[in-house]
């Protein structure tokens, strides 16, 4: 019996230094490394999205400030059109081969080239594709189409990248292209001699 009892407390004795040492190898073997706390990759995100609702809602959100900046542009309003970006010298506006660097600047050069607001047009925008990079910023490509008064049309493509600042999208960089009307005129020759 004496024998049995010794066995026991050996074997608990055993156990209670066991289960403390398990316990601190699985919270060291699982443990995040410091770099990569709160860190997402695409596929992460992307994974994160796939099984929620935020596509969705990312999109919707993206919608909202691109409507902000049609309503704005279709009033005239350059200012209110700007309030979607993000109001930092490190904003970037990459058009016509030129880059222009921070949110005054890229006001001035908007206003340098649609003054007066009459001349402005009128802005919509389709074909979007939005995709998220991290938790906290996206990629939103898509083509922007500007009939002016004259009833002619300037139309091409646009790249957004936006950050969330302080809880709101905000543009970040803007690339936009012209597209080029000959260039157009050509590929559907090209389309209807491919048909025959």
């Amino acid at each position: 019996m004496k024998t049995i009892l010794v066995s026991i407390s050996t074997h608990l004795f055993t156990i209670g230094l066991a289960l403390p040492t398990i316990v601190l190898l699985t919270l060291f073997t699982n443990r995040t490394p410091p770099n990569s706390q709160n860190k997402l990759t695409v596929k992460q995100v992307q994974d994160i999205d796939e099984s929620t609702d935020q596509p969705t809602a990312l999109h919707e959100e993206i919608e909202k400030i691109l409507s902000i900046q049609t309503k704005a542009w279709n009033d005239g309003d350059l200012v209110e059109f700007m309030s979607t970006y993000w109001k930092s010298e490190k904003l970037s506006l990459s058009s016509g081969g030129q880059t222009t660097y921070g949110w005054q600047q890229t006001l001035d050069r908007y206003r340098r080239g649609y003054a007066p607001p009459k001349e402005m047009g009128t802005l919509h925008f389709d074909h979007l594709e939005v995709s998220a990079i991290e938790s906290q910023s996206a990629l939103v490509l898509g083509q922007w189409h500007l009939k002016m008064k004259d009833d002619s049309i300037k139309e091409g493509n646009f790249s957004l990248v936006l950050k969330k600042i302080n809880g709101q999208w905000k543009i970040i960089h803007d690339h936009s292209s012209l597209k080029d009307p000959k260039t157009d005129k050509d590929q559907q020759k090209s389309d209807q001699e491919s048909e025959h």
